[in-house]
């Protein structure tokens, strides 16, 4: 059996962990062909001879190297994008030529999707099931093309902002492929590459070295690679010249065989030494990469050093106590980093005390995540330290005992003004009744914000009734994430049902086995109802349901992610693939309504009374994806003054955009008694009421 599923974005803030488990299985995502513009229409397509001379979508009629060929010229065909992204049509307006281009993206298992108005991210999935539908020789040619497609795109494209690269991208004759096309692409600021360590190692990987000869890069992230420490320091120097970046992240890194341990030591030392004086570096991680005692005191001084450094995770790293106390020290001078991630290394209580205490003297640090440290000892000196510094609220620990679990239940209510987010790991031990106690709780919290539970448990009918109405009563709850649950179809339907009246979750990610039928249409009825959903996943379907659930998510032009996998055999792949790209077309449908109604809020006078537009905007503005996108372009003081000037624009122009001025006249008789008619009443009167009125209320 095999599955195939649709996979969101990176929306960070994750624990590696999870995003290991998650990309260890075989993903597939389909993609549609997503572009930007400032066109004024957002519906309408671009009049372009690049797309009027675009040939007719190529058929393959056997013979590997004619198949390639015809690929190919055809890839070129639509490579060939001006200065400035093209506008997109809908999933409904696009024509035949626009669907064959999409359809071929799909094949390759790229995907194309617009961050930000003129902003694109493309993203590169794994190739296994794809090279599987082929035999050699055509299986090296199926690879080929999706290697030239993804080249051509990079050289093709001038407004890309973010390129996140699999390993099959990023394995060693394929990266020299695209190393010239990454380097001489200069408006790419986000790199990700992810590598598997079993066969990246290289002493001087070509993708790497074409990625530190940009210098607009605002973010790098480097995981899966063996890489040495000459390497490292490389990078480090780089990145210490361009004073753009921002974020630098390592995980997974591994030592070269045969290196020997001298190379360890010196992992992080070049990379911390060049980053002390970095004027723009804000975020830092380095996480699963085997830190020896050398790194942790670099990371120290890079601490005491670094006047801008914001985060710095170091978790699964085995530090030790020792390196422990070196950056506590170091945190009694650091005047601007926020949260130290610590967690899953080999600390003991007394590594933890000396953290934690100091926090005394640190007023900065908001957040000090330990994790699992043994305080067992008859005095509890981490316990101690922590009611000394009054740093309850700043250090993040976990607790693994039903007892445990009872005494938080029970201690909730008392500080239910304090608490905005739960997490209890995988080594927490919760059954049904814990977690119904929980729930209720948890609904009297009014600040609660994040829920992460990752522990095994089972919900029953009862749990699933309390968490629905801690769905529905909650009004700041806006993540949730929850992993290895098993329901039973009759609390999941609850659950759902609480879920599609909830006006706060913004993420929800779930990890459900198996789910019968009903349990999948109660899935799409919340789907259809919530208005306010970004993210939901992950489900696992049957095939024929996947077509079905794309038909519902039409309807809803909020949710811009959606986990979903089917169970299927090697021959119904090329169906399920099919299917799954419907989905994500609505994603990337969604995903262009929301930049199109942020080009409105930005300026509204360019659309003048175009009617599609205004109501793209006016269905969106209260959407929180959309607050957010507006206020990351314009800024958070600027994101309300556009709003409220787009509003004025539509409530002054709304009749013409409705149509009913310029397309019957209007006519006003006398009233029988002398009332005051309404033909007569002044400009301030008629916008009074139009403020009330949205562009979808008139049916003309």
């Amino acid at each position: 059996m095999a599955s195939t599923s649709t996979s969101p974005p990176d929306s960070g803030g994750r624990d590696d962990g999870r995003e290991e488990a998650r990309h260890s299985d075989v993903t597939q995502t389909s993609a549609g062909n997503v572009a930007t513009s400032t066109k004024q229409n957002a519906t309408t397509v671009e009049q372009s001879a690049s797309r009027a001379e675009a040939p007719a979508a190529p058929v393959d009629d056997g013979g590997a190297d004619r198949s390639a060929k015809k690929y190919l010229d055809y890839a070129r065909s639509f490579c060939k994008a001006p200065a400035t992204c093209r506008s997109m049509p809908t999933s409904e307006d696009a024509r035949p030529e626009d669907h064959s281009r999409r359809a071929i993206l799909v094949r390759a298992k790229i995907e194309i999707m617009e961050i930000e108005p003129g902003r694109l991210l493309i993203r590169t999935f794994h190739l296994g099931a794809l090279l599987a539908q082929h035999h050699a020789p055509r299986s090296t040619y199926a690879f080929l093309r999706a290697c030239i497609l993804l080249d051509l795109l990079l050289k093709g494209h001038r407004c890309i902002h973010e390129l996140c690269l699999d390993p099959d991208y990023a394995d060693t004759w394929c990266a020299k492929m695209l190393s010239a096309s990454v380097s001489s692409n200069r408006t790419i600021k986000h790199i990700t590459m992810e590598g598997v360590c079993n066969r990246m190692y290289a002493p001087r990987h070509p993708l790497i070295d074409s990625i530190c000869e940009m210098t607009a890069l605002e973010s790098l992230s480097i995981t899966g690679f063996f890489l040495g420490s000459r390497t490292v320091e490389r990078v480090g120097a780089i990145i210490a010249k361009v004073k753009s970046t921002r974020s630098v992240k390592f995980a997974r890194n591994e030592v070269p065989p045969g290196a020997g341990l001298d190379v360890a030591p010196g992992y992080m030392v070049g990379l911390a030494l060049v980053l002390r004086s970095h004027s723009a570096l804000e975020y830092l991680t380095v996480t699963r990469c085997h830190l020896a005692e050398a790194e942790a005191n670099s990371s120290a001084v890079l601490l005491e050093c670094n006047t801008r450094l914001l985060w710095l995770n170091l978790s699964c790293n085995e530090i030790n106590d020792i390196g422990a106390i070196r950056i506590a020290r170091s945190l009694k001078v650091n005047v601007s980093l926020q949260k130290l991630d610590l967690s899953e290394n080999d600390l003991t209580y007394q590594g933890a005390v000396a953290l934690v205490e100091a926090l005394a003297s640190n007023r900065v640090l908001k957040e000090l995540k330990l994790w699992h440290v043994e305080d067992e000892r008859k005095e509890r000196p981490l316990a101690s330290a922590l009611s000394r510094t009054a740093a309850h609220g700043r250090v993040i620990l976990h607790h693994e005992s039903f007892a445990s679990v009872l005494q938080l239940e029970r201690g909730l209510p008392q500080n239910a003004d304090l608490v905005t987010s739960l997490h209890l790991g995988t080594s927490v031990h919760v059954n049904a009744y814990c977690l119904k106690t929980l729930f209720v709780s948890l609904a009297a919290i009014p600040c609660l914000n994040s829920l992460l539970l990752e522990c095994e448990t089972n919900i029953n009918s009862s749990a699933g009734e309390k968490f629905a109405e801690l769905l529905l009563k909650t009004r700041a709850l806006e993540r949730v994430e929850m992993s290895h649950f098993n329901v039973d179809p009759v609390a999941l339907k609850t659950v759902m049902n609480g879920l599609a009246k909830n006006e706060s979750v913004l993420y929800m990610d779930v990890e459900f086995g198996a789910l019968s039928g009903a349990c999948t249409r109660a899935i799409m009825d919340m789907l259809k109802r919530n208005a306010t959903l970004i993210h939901f996943g992950h489900i696992m379907v049957q095939p024929f349901e996947l077509q079905l659930l794309a038909y519902e998510l039409r309807s809803n032009c909020v949710p811009t992610s959606l986990k979903v996998s089917a169970i299927c055999n090697i021959f119904e792949m090329p169906v399920v693939e099919e299917l799954t790209f419907e989905i994500c077309d609505v994603h990337r449908r969604n995903l262009s309504y929301c930049n199109r109604a942020v080009e409105y809020a930005m300026n509204p006078e360019k659309f003048g009374t175009q009617r599609v537009p205004a109501a793209v905007f006016d269905t969106l503005r209260h959407n929180e994806s959309f607050k957010k996108l507006l206020s990351k372009v314009v800024g958070p003081d600027g994101a309300a003054a556009a709003v409220r000037k787009a509003r004025r624009h539509i409530t002054e122009n709304l009749l013409a955009m409705t149509g009913v001025v310029s397309q019957f006249p209007v006519t006003c008789w006398p009233h029988p008694e002398g009332s005051r008619q309404i033909d007569i009443l002044d400009t301030y009167s008629w916008r009074s009421i139009l403020a009330y009125v949205n562009v979808t209320d008139i049916v003309v």
